[in-house]
């Protein structure tokens, strides 16, 4: 996962808590409006859609 610039080095875990709260639905929200934060988009963002439904 790339650092996240606004924050410094983030893990995983704290990136998806912490997504803009402006953002609905802020996980899937987020990988599709700054896909660059999400590398390899394609398993994270896989990843953020399963923690998404289950947090849904």
């Amino acid at each position: 996962l790339a650092p996240n610039s606004k924050a410094g080095f983030k893990p995983w875990s704290t990136t998806l808590v912490r997504c803009e709260p402006r953002a609905e639905g802020c996980g899937r929200s987020a990988a599709q409006r700054r896909p660059s934060r999400y590398q390899p988009s394609t398993w994270n963002y896989d990843f953020i859609l399963s923690i998404t439904r289950a947090t849904s």
